[in-house]
């Protein structure tokens, strides 16, 4: 995932430096959980790693290969949230290691710095609309999109995403979304696709016309 001379990082490390304090740190004490992310942190050069970022489907926006996701903050729901001090220290971590992509939508939002928010081109941020897989509706969706907004004190969100059963399932949602594009909130949609069925559909006849990305799993 390097290029040029930049210092090597390998995926391993990387996993170490995010993954470790999100996930099993967070089962044990909060001293425990920092002694392990400042030694995953040594391993790793100081300062901002340049990664192969890659461009977004029909979007113009290079992303990193791997991005910080909300759904663990899932996870820690189960296992224990480690100190809002250390999440700080994850987000901007991770902006160093030239992770410029981060989900929102799970509840994770809460702890992104204010460092990282603000209309900015390098950093770049998705919404998971729906709750556990379902459908958001047409009539909530705006109000979502302004409440993260408001948290992130910056114009746009880089990436709705949303199922594709639920998109091409309400017409008033399509409109909703076409709509917030038109008035700049939404800068691109992303169609997942984790359901055999949508998976079938897209293998079938492709993306919709309307879509900037699919999320094929």
């Amino acid at each position: 995932i390097m290029k040029g001379n930049s210092p090597k990082l390998t995926r391993r490390q990387l996993l170490q430096c995010l993954g470790s304090g999100l996930v099993l740190g967070s089962a044990g004490d909060s001293r425990a959980l920092t002694a392990m992310v400042e030694r995953a942190y040594e391993e790793v050069p100081a300062g901002r790693v340049e990664m192969g970022h890659r461009r977004l489907g029909q979007t113009d926006m290079n992303l990193s290969p791997m991005g910080l996701v909300g759904l663990l903050a899932h996870y820690e729901g189960v296992l224990g949230h480690p100190q809002p001090e250390e999440k700080r220290r994850i987000y901007l971590r991770a902006v160093e290691l030239g992770i410029n992509l981060f989900d929102m939508g799970y509840g994770d939002e809460v702890h992104i710095p204010e460092e990282l928010k603000g209309n900015r081109e390098d950093i770049h941020f998705s919404l998971k609309s729906g709750k556990g897989g379902g459908a958001p509706r047409a009539t909530d969706l705006e109000g979502e999109v302004d409440r993260h907004l408001r948290n992130l004190n910056r114009d746009w969100i880089d990436i709705l995403r949303l199922h594709h059963y639920a998109y091409v399932g309400s017409a008033l949602l399509a409109e909703k979304i076409a709509a917030l594009k038109q008035a700049g909130k939404i800068r691109s949609v992303c169609l997942i696709r984790h359901y055999l069925q949508d998976q079938l559909v897209y293998a079938d006849r492709g993306s919709e016309p309307e879509a900037d990305v699919d999320g094929v799993v």
